[in-house]
C-alpha cells in the first residue's frame, strides 16, 4: 500500500541510471498526478528506498487541516483572539542602554 491510500498493484521494476536517476511506472504517476519537476521526499526505512511526493502548494496542503481550532464561529474566534491578545500586555519599554546609545 502506497502512502497516501493508493493501492500498489503488480510490483513494477525499473534500473538505476549511471546519473542515478529512477524511472517511475507510468501507471503510478498518472494515479498520483505527478508532473515533471514534482519534488519528493527520500528515506531509508528498514532497507526500503521511501519516496514521498511533498505537497506543490504548503498552503493549499496544510489549509484546513484545523477547522474549528480556535472556534466554530466568527464570534467565538474573534473571543478567542481577545483573549488571547488581551494577555500580551504593555509594549515593552525599550532597553536603557539602547536609548542611551541612540542620544550618543
Amino acid at each position: 500500500m502506497l502512502e497516501g491510500g493508493f493501492a500498489m498493484r503488480e510490483p513494477a521494476t525499473t534500473t538505476l541510471s549511471s546519473k542515478h536517476q529512477v524511472t517511475l511506472p507510468v501507471g503510478l504517476v498518472r494515479e498520483l498526478g505527478l508532473a515533471p519537476g514534482d519534488k519528493f521526499t527520500v528515506r531509508l526505512e528498514d532497507g526500503a528506498i521511501m519516496l514521498r511526493p511533498r505537497p506543490r502548494s504548503w498552503v493549499d496542503y496544510v489549509s484546513g487541516s484545523m477547522p474549528g481550532y480556535h472556534g466554530k464561529t466568527k464570534e467565538e474566534i474573534n473571543a478567542y483572539l481577545a483573549e488571547v491578545r488581551g494577555g500580551w500586555g504593555e509594549p515593552l519599554e525599550p532597553l536603557e542602554e539602547d536609548s542611551q546609545s541612540k542620544t550618543s
